[in-house]
C-alpha cells in the first residue's frame, strides 16, 4: 500500500516542528477520532493481531499490512510531529483478507 498527501510535506517525527509537514497513520477498523485535537494513540506491542493504529513516524509513504483474515476498514490520517491530526484524512476503504491456503 502506497500513500501520499497533497499540499503538505512528509517529514519524520525526529525532524521536529516543521511548518506544513507531518507523517501518515493508518487507522484499522476504527472510525475517525471523536477528539481530533488528541494525539493518535499507539497500539501495545503485544497487540499485533488486534492492531488499530499504524504510525509512519519515519516519514514512510508505503507499507505492507499483515492483517488477520476477514473484512477490515482502513483510513489514512495525516498528523504533525506530536501525532496530533491535521484535518486531513482519506476516505474509508474496506478490504477483505482471505485465509491463507497453507
Amino acid at each position: 500500500m502506497a500513500f501520499s498527501v497533497s499540499g503538505m510535506g512528509v517529514a519524520p517525527v525526529q525532524a521536529g516542528n516543521i511548518d506544513g509537514t507531518g507523517h501518515h497513520h493508518i487507522l484499522i477498523d476504527l472510525d475517525l477520532p471523536q477528539d481530533i485535537k488528541k494525539p493518535i494513540p499507539f497500539d501495545s506491542a503485544e497487540e499485533f493481531q488486534h492492531q488499530h493504529y499504524k504510525h509512519f513516524g519515519k516519514g514512510e509513504t508505503e507499507t505492507v499490512l499483515n492483517l488477520p483474515p476477514g473484512k477490515h476498514k482502513l483510513r489514512l490520517m495525516f498528523a504533525n510531529h506530536q501525532h496530533v491530526p491535521y484535518y486531513i484524512a482519506s476516505k474509508e476503504v474496506v478490504i477483505e483478507v482471505l485465509p491463507s491456503k497453507g
